[in-house]
């Protein structure tokens, strides 16, 4: 069984990829992401409870 981080983490994996077409690589904890998409707020979560780095794009 999952626990409820997990599956939020996944939540947002897909929601973030969903809603600002982001690149996400979970194992490296990375998302590629436009430059002005990086404060909303389950790309912030992302980051600052699952020690995701963001990486920008210019699109």
């Amino acid at each position: 069984m999952v626990d409820k981080t997990t599956n939020r983490r996944y939540y947002l994996h897909r929601a973030v990829k969903k809603q600002f077409n982001a690149r996400v690589s979970p194992r490296k904890k990375l998302v590629y992401i436009a430059y002005n998409l990086i404060e909303e707020d389950k790309v912030k979560e992302l980051q600052t409870k699952f020690n995701y780095t963001i990486q920008t794009e210019i699109v």
